[in-house]
This record gives structure tokens, C-alpha cells and sequence, in this order.
């Protein structure tokens, strides 16, 4: 994952999209639920029954957020949630939710918001995160291989990021049998 991110010249403000009162209860079928609480120290927690907690890594700091605290990454940061089983994005159904704010956009970027590195060469890789390549998207880029080779395919949505503003974003992904591929549901500030 620190490949994949620290390559990026990005800052990103991270936020749980639910309040502290959610800590009490989180469904089991839920792998990770950062609500941020924290606000200091290089942990922060998972409240889902796997523990897979964050911990922040060179350029990640903790500042204000649109709901109580947020994780600031600047170029060469990143939260490492470890590859712990239940974090496999390529093996299941998923949803992610977030808020970012950036506080700048550099055209011909892509700033990732959420990465995931299986392996060396071309094994799975995951990438969320937006582009300005001419026309402002945000992109689900994923190189599936072997090590020895691989293929890579993307999906991209029509989105303009505000700089200095908070935007809500959510991906849902319902995986069909292989034959049949995968369904992206996006939502980009709630539509």
C-alpha cells in the first residue's frame, strides 16, 4: 500500500462519515470502522471484530475534520491497516465510505483516496481516488495478475472536486460470479 500512495503528490483529509456514539455497535460483517476518535498519538482504531487498526506512517498527521478529528496525508503518507484476510477487496462484496477534503487538485495527478497492494510485479491492486486528466473523475483502477504478468481495468465517473471542501464518497461493489464480472454503485456527495 505505501507504494501505491506515497507515489502520489496529494493531500487528503480522512473522516469516519458516522458519529463517536457508533463505537457501541458495529455489524459483523464489517471489517474496518475508523471513527477517528483519537485525534493524537500514530494509532488509530478499528472497531470492527478484526482489529485491523491504522497506524499513521511518515507525512500523516491528525487535524480538525469535518466530523470531530481527521487523518492529514501529505506526499509520502499513508495509514497502514495491514493485509489482514478480512481486507481482501479482490475476493468479495464491499462498501467504503469516506470524506475527503484536499487541498489542492494538480491536474494530471491521480490522488489516491484508498489503495490496496496485494503483492509484488502486477498482483492485485486496488486504487480509489480522483484525476484531472482534462476531464475531472473519480477512477476505481485495478491490475489483476500473477506476478509474472497481468491486465489492468478501470472504471472512471464524472466528479470535480472542490479544493478546501468537504466531499463524501462512497463506492459499493457487488461481485457476481466471475463469468458474469462486477457491479460499481458510486456515490460523490450523496447522489
Amino acid at each position: 500500500m505505501k507504494t501505491l500512495v506515497s507515489a502520489l503528490l496529494m493531500t487528503a483529509f480522512v473522516a469516519a462519515f458516522y458519529s463517536g456514539e457508533a463505537k457501541s455497535v458495529v455489524d459483523r460483517d464489517i471489517v474496518l470502522a475508523m471513527p477517528l476518535d483519537e485525534g493524537r498519538g500514530e494509532i488509530t482504531k478499528d472497531l470492527s471484530r478484526h482489529g485491523n487498526h491504522g497506524i499513521l506512517k511518515q507525512n500523516a498527521k491528525w487535524e480538525a475534520g469535518k466530523f470531530g478529528n481527521a487523518i492529514q496525508v501529505e506526499p509520502d503518507g499513508y495509514v497502514d491497516v495491514g493485509k489482514d484476510r478480512s481486507l481482501k477487496l479482490y475476493k468479495s462484496d464491499f462498501t467504503i465510505a469516506l470524506w475527503i477534503n484536499m487541498k489542492e487538485t494538480l491536474f494530471g495527478h491521480r490522488h489516491a483516496f484508498i489503495a490496496q497492494d496485494e503483492g509484488p510485479g502486477l498482483m492485485d491492486k486496488w486504487i480509489l481516488g480522483y484525476s484531472l486528466n482534462g476531464n475531472p473523475t473519480f477512477n476505481i483502477l485495478r491490475v489483476v495478475g500473477d506476478g509474472a504478468g497481468g491486465a489492468s481495468s478501470g472504471r472512471s465517473f464524472p466528479w470535480e472536486v472542490q479544493p478546501q471542501t468537504w466531499h463524501q464518497v462512497a463506492i459499493v461493489r457487488d461481485r457476481f460470479p466471475r463469468s458474469l464480472g462486477e457491479e460499481h454503485t458510486i456515490y460523490l456527495d450523496g447522489k
